[in-house]
């Protein structure tokens, strides 16, 4: 029996996972950070919305849900249990509905089927940042343009390049994206810092759409992120909002206005 402090949300078990295995990507590994340690999900705007963070990078994933859940307290869920309710969930049960009771010291989830095992959690003990106040608006114009390129193609690209500067780096692996033409070129250069005669690495990825300002900087990316974010899409194509080669920049999936990802760049 619930308790007038508890909320039920039913939830497809497969739309929950997907949204968990969409932002988990992006949760922070700093122990000090303790407060972005974990998934925050809260009620916004007729959506459960499922966020991580890490201060360079951000996921959120969207599940479109009644106002029946406006009072849920926000959690943050433990990377611990967000692993768990994601292993809880087989292809063959994506279609069943699922629960979470969410209280705000206590979150328990009922997986699909009638002899799942419930699985349970003590939210993360802090107060998540105000997140939405770093995305840039989906409104606005960006300043230097938008491109949209297939997903495989960019990641396998942006893989190479990454590839070779950890090779040759010990530090942040961070890679180049230069549009020229029709398309996105990803490159990397070695700094010096070891003794390893490389001049530096280059790939490049076709466009399917493009809409650029007439003069369109090069920005860094932290390529490890870049990659995380190719790979969480889990899409054919995927849009990239230019907005500041010194602030936040946006990726977006074209057939998905629920699922939006934020990259800090990095110098070059």
């Amino acid at each position: 029996m619930l308790t007038k402090t508890e909320i039920h949300v039913v939830i497809e078990a497969g739309a929950l996972r997907d949204a968990l295995n969409t932002v988990k990507h992006a949760v922070c590994r700093e122990q000090t950070r303790y407060y972005l340690v974990g998934v925050y999900l809260h009620y916004y705007d007729v959506a459960l919305h499922f966020v991580a963070t890490d201060g360079h990078r951000l996921a959120l994933a969207k599940v479109p849900a009644g106002e029946e859940y406006a009072n849920m307290p926000g959690v943050i869920l433990p990377p611990n249990f967000v692993a768990a309710v994601c292993k809880a969930i087989p292809r063959r049960r994506a279609w069943q509905q699922s629960s979470l009771i969410v209280t705000p010291s206590k979150v328990t989830f009922l997986p699909p089927g009638e002899d799942a095992t419930p699985i349970e959690c003590t939210p993360v003990d802090g107060t998540f940042p105000d997140y939405m106040r770093v995305i840039p608006s989906l409104d606005m114009v960006p300043e230097h343009g938008m491109i949209r390129a297939k997903t495989e193609d960019l990641k396998e690209a942006v893989a190479c390049v990454t590839a070779y500067r950890e090779a040759v780096e010990d530090h942040v692996p961070a890679v180049k994206l230069e549009i020229v033409g029709d398309t996105v070129t990803v490159s990397a250069k070695a700094s010096g810092n070891r003794n390893v005669d490389f001049r530096g690495a280059c790939a490049v990825a076709p466009l399917a759409r493009e809409k650029l300002a007439p003069v369109c900087p090069a920005v860094g990316f932290n390529g490890r992120y870049l990659l995380d974010i190719l790979k969480a899409a889990k899409v054919a194509d995927i849009e990239f909002r230019f907005y500041d080669v010194g602030g936040p920049n946006v990726f977006t999936v074209p057939l998905n206005p629920n699922v939006l990802f934020v990259l800090m760049p990095c110098r070059v």
